[in-house]
């Protein structure tokens, strides 16, 4: 057993065979195999370390696996919630915007009926007809890009520049009202 404790105190550097060793039934096949070497004994102790092996290595594939997807996953909502940045309200200040409506098939959306902060409220009053219809249909009605460039038989890029210029425009004109 001597033997046993001086091989067991030399490994004990390496994680691994430190936690192979330090079960019981693992310590009495390495005892066997140094007691008795036999290659019943070797082939015993070899298939216990390799499914022991196999499971960390298993483990610690899963373990980077999950991690690595929920970083993705992070980076997918991060960018979703970057595009998302217009917050509508429901409350009052609705009789603003009451002339401002775009007429869809499904829906009838009044940009009024949206803001309850007089600030973004003016902020987009100030867009054109066109970014106006594009911020609804992208925000409201939820329709992708492509879709909304196919009801205006524009081009997805021209549709995705004039929500980009939109969102900037109201994010420029509420920093500069925040400044006052």
């Amino acid at each position: 057993m001597n033997n046993l404790d001086d091989l067991i105190k030399k490994q004990k550097k390496n994680p691994i065979l430190k936690d192979f060793m330090d079960n019981d039934k693992h310590k009495k096949l390495i005892f066997d195999y140094i007691n008795y070497p036999t290659s019943k004994n070797m082939i015993k102790l070899d298939e216990c370390f390799r499914s022991f092996y196999f499971e960390i290595r298993f483990t610690s594939y899963i373990l980077s696996l999950i991690r690595f997807a929920s970083i993705d996953f992070d980076r997918k909502e991060r960018k979703n919630s970057q595009r998302s940045v217009l917050v509508l309200d429901n409350q009052e200040n609705s009789y603003l915007l009451e002339k401002n409506t775009v007429k869809n098939d499904e829906k009838e959306v009044s940009l009024g009926e949206l803001f309850s902060d007089p600030i973004l409220f003016k902020a987009i009053h100030q867009l054109t007809k066109k970014e106006k219809e594009i911020l609804v249909k992208a925000y409201i009605m939820e329709l992708s890009d492509t879709q909304i460039a196919r009801t205006n038989n524009v081009s997805q890029q021209s549709v995705s520049k004039l929500r980009t210029k939109a969102l900037k425009k109201i994010k420029n004109y509420i920093e500069q009202r925040k400044d006052e």
